[in-house]
């Protein structure tokens, strides 16, 4: 009975750990590494293991073994596909030898050297207990495969490992890692539109472009990149397949999915040369005969016949998908640019390309491993300018650039060839956020050795909300860039839908455009659709009259985010903590006692209606109104909160932002004495939510009369009165005002963002005004807590001839 596949990898490595010796350590610290991050443990090891009925070696570390039935398993579904790469010429039954041969090339060097470049599909420090295992592996998996024929062979351009990887990989890793897979009619469209050389309705078409995908992923724009080309050729077939590969290339950070990528790009190259591959002949001077084809036929030629071992070599090697991270590996040579390769492995050298697809990594910078953000750091940020904001502003999240962006700009720049193509999907709000000030340069500029800043235009946006392609809450947009083009001031856009046959298809067409408004607008500022509604609302243009404030901003939401239980005293209430509202760091159940001295009613997006309060929350917030409260005030007014903070302690230290990393350990920020300030008006920063309300204090039944805290999705307004609160959220929710925020906001997450509103001219109160007076009443007459808001058109109709007289 032949061994699985997985079995047959598991022994090897089991075997290797107990022979490691002082190799050991590592393979441990990997272990722990890959358990903390993964969440490895027995019940889920389990559950894989019956899945893909595999066997464990005992030895082997839990987190190890998970890694190995990830390994097994998208190997075990792929490699069957390469079986005619191993099938000797008809009549004669397929062996595990004829596999091992196409596996020696899939993994190993040109020269069939499997363990020389092994360290490519696994990471090094697994590589250090391997020892001589990848060969036997690699052999082990050969002869398994040969003999199971359960895989069928899908569709030429089929990115087939994609599901099996997503399924792989916890959501949370996902997420963390930035890894949003592009479905293959996704991919397609973009493709489509980066090559097309006249625009997206070309018939003729340049099959000739380079084209690379920095961040391949399991290659599903490199798949529609060869079917693009193969269209493009005449759907050549045979040897004249080949030279298409040549001229693609992909670069995956991920040694594992590198593998995957070039295995699904060798196979699709091998379906679109046909049954009868009609092999070139290799000539060595003074011979004179011929090859066979593989069907059989014998034909006279020159010497060197077109074995199955040359038309194997010409595949592989034509198949040009490195590992490697364009961020951290890719560096500049005497002659040009060079990915480094892992330990073992020879440097790469990449040339510029004429046309980037694909879909970067999506990930904040808080959100990187501290590892990786020190190499960046090190690297990448000493030879470019990447980030736009820094102190207070970046502390409150305007500077926590995307990756994407950081990754988009760095690529364009070291390589594609003047004058190219730059087709990715990446985020909306690069042409919105704060944070993206950076990217709307529309320039990449070196700090140091450069010749000059490159600039960039953006000459396509799709708006891919409609479509959502990742099934994910996520705000996508393919954006199409030239390089060394001027940015003008407009940019055609679109918008996507996608029909009931997976098909996406444009459903509207318009214009974004640079928003100048203000006194300190800005070239970088964010960009918002023309529309007819903003035209007619231009008047209201100019600067906001008072200050824009942040939500409490703690990120742990696990630890201050509570529910309080019943009173303890006068001075104390039960309250247990609420790890089930955290999205990615746990803390641990708890209850107990603490002093209402830090307990807060919070305000959260979802409260807030048109000059109402639906309810509130409750948390826990260290601060008073100077500020963030030290370890001392805590010790001497609330000794009990200060010991379930301790408690915490290990859970708080996990929060990545810079914001936290100073003392105390329970830092919270974007509190201060505005909190306090005599009223507020607030509102929901996330989509486009035009509500506004004012928030005086609130009858809490176990904390008194408290003014409620907004949270980090909120913003707000301090006021010096409550008759000029109404009069600002009077105005604010009145419907001149509404339709113009509408035709400002990009109605991405962040719909009425600080920018926004700060673009906004009213005029300040004054009491001496009886049409200020008469709206602040007006206004104050409508305000709700606790119970249903007053509906939209009874607010318009009392609001609004109010504030149409004191906006002439």
């Amino acid at each position: 009975m032949v061994n699985s596949p997985g079995l047959i990898l598991v022994q090897s490595l089991a075997r290797a750990v107990s022979e490691a010796g002082p190799a050991h350590e590592a393979a441990e610290r990997y272990a722990t590494h890959l358990a903390q991050y993964r969440g490895a443990d027995e019940a889920t090891l389990t559950a894989r293991d019956r899945d893909v009925d595999l066997g464990w070696g005992a030895d082997l570390p839990v987190s190890c073994r998970l890694y190995c039935a990830e390994l097994s398993v998208v190997l075990r579904e792929l490699l069957p596909l390469l079986h005619r790469l191993g099938s000797p010429p008809s009549g004669r039954a397929r062996t595990g030898p004829d596999l091992a041969m196409g596996l020696r090339g899939v993994f190993g060097s040109a020269e069939g050297d499997v363990a020389h470049s092994f360290a490519r599909l696994v990471p090094r420090e697994l590589m250090a207990w391997l020892g001589d295992a990848p060969t036997d592996v690699c052999e082990g998996l050969a002869v398994a495969l040969a003999d199971d024929d359960r895989a069928p062979c899908p569709e030429p351009f089929e990115d087939v490992a994609q599901a099996r990887l997503t399924g792989l990989l916890p959501a949370v890793v996902r997420h963390d890692l930035g890894i949003h897979y592009t479905p293959g009619p996704t991919a397609r469209e973009v493709v489509r539109r980066a090559l097309d050389a006249a625009g997206p309705d070309a018939v003729v078409r340049d099959a000739s472009l380079t084209v690379m995908d920095p961040a391949c992923g399991t290659g599903v724009f490199l798949l529609e990149t060869l079917r693009w080309k193969w269209l493009a050729a005449g759907k050549p077939r045979g040897d004249r397949v080949w030279p298409l590969l040549a001229e693609i290339t992909g670069v995956e950070a991920s040694p594992l999915v590198a593998c995957v990528a070039r295995l699904g790009l060798i196979r699709a190259a091998v379906d679109l040369a046909g049954p009868q591959w009609k092999v070139k002949p290799k000539i060595e001077a003074g011979t004179k005969t011929k090859a066979k084809t593989e069907a059989g036929t014998k034909t006279k030629t020159k010497a060197g016949t077109g074995t199955k071992t040359e038309i194997l070599d010409r595949v592989l090697g034509a198949a040009r998908v490195l590992a490697g991270d364009v961020l951290c590996d890719l560096r500049e040579s005497v002659t040009g640019l060079v990915l480094g390769g892992a330990e073992g492995c020879a440097d790469a050298p990449l040339d510029r390309v004429q046309v980037l697809v694909g879909n970067p990594p999506w990930v904040a910078w808080d959100a990187l491993p501290a590892g990786y953000k020190q190499r960046l750091a090190l690297g990448l940020l000493k030879e470019y300018d990447l980030f736009e904001l820094r102190g207070f502003e970046a502390r409150l999240g305007g500077g926590n650039d995307d990756l994407s962006a950081v990754f988009t700009l760095v690529v364009l720049e070291r390589l594609l060839v003047r004058g190219g193509r730059l087709a990715f999907l990446l985020k909306l709000n690069l042409l919105t956020n704060e944070s993206a000030r950076t990217f709307r340069r529309f320039e990449v500029v070196r700090r140091k050795g450069a010749k000059g800043a490159v600039p960039f235009a953006v000459v396509q946006l799709c708006d891919l909300r409609r479509a959502n392609p990742f099934a994910a809450a996520v705000e996508p947009a393919l954006l199409i860039l030239v390089r060394d083009r001027v940015m003008g001031d407009t940019l055609p856009s679109e918008r996507w839908e996608r029909g009931r046959d997976g098909v996406l298809r444009v459903v509207t067409q318009a214009d974004y455009t640079r928003v100048r408004a203000g006194a300190h607008a800005s070239a970088q500022g964010p960009w918002a659709l023309s529309s007819a509604a903003r035209t007619r609302s231009a008047s209201l243009a100019g600067e906001f009259p008072y200050d824009i404030r942040h939500g409490l901003k703690h990120d742990c939401n696990g630890v201050f985010l509570v529910e309080l239980l019943a009173a303890d005293g006068a001075r104390r209430v039960t309250v247990r903590n609420r790890p089930e509202t955290a999205r990615r760091i746990r803390a641990p159940k708890w209850t107990g006692s603490l002093e209402r001295t830090y307990l807060r009613p919070l305000l959260q997006s979802r409260h807030i209606r048109p000059l109402a309060l639906t309810g509130w929350a409750h948390a826990l917030v260290p601060a008073t109104a100077q500020g963030p409260a030290t370890r001392g005030d805590l010790a001497a007014s609330a000794p009990a909160t200060l010991a379930y903070l301790e408690i915490m302690r290990p859970t708080l230290a996990t929060r990545k932002s810079k914001v936290f990393q100073n003392p105390p350990f329970f830092r919270v920020f974007a509190v201060g004495p505005y909190n306090w300030a005599p009223s507020l008006v607030v509102w929901c920063g996330m989509a486009l939510r035009p509500w506004f309300a004012v928030v005086d204090e609130v009858p809490d039944p176990l904390l008194g009369s408290l003014r409620p805290l907004p949270d980090s999705s909120c913003y707000l307004v301090p006021l010096p009165s409550h008759d000029e609160a109404c009069f600002l959220a009077g105005l604010l929710n009145s419907s001149p005002v509404r339709a113009f925020l509408a035709s400002r906001s990009s109605g991405s997450k962040r719909g009425l963002s600080r920018a926004v509103v700060s673009r906004l001219g009213l005029p300040r109160y004054d009491p001496d005004l009886p049409d200020h007076r008469a709206l602040a009443a007006a206004a104050h007459t409508h305000i709700r807590l606790g119970t249903d808001p007053v509906p939209d058109a009874h607010l318009a109709q009392a609001l609004d001839p109010l504030a149409i007289r004191v906006l002439r």
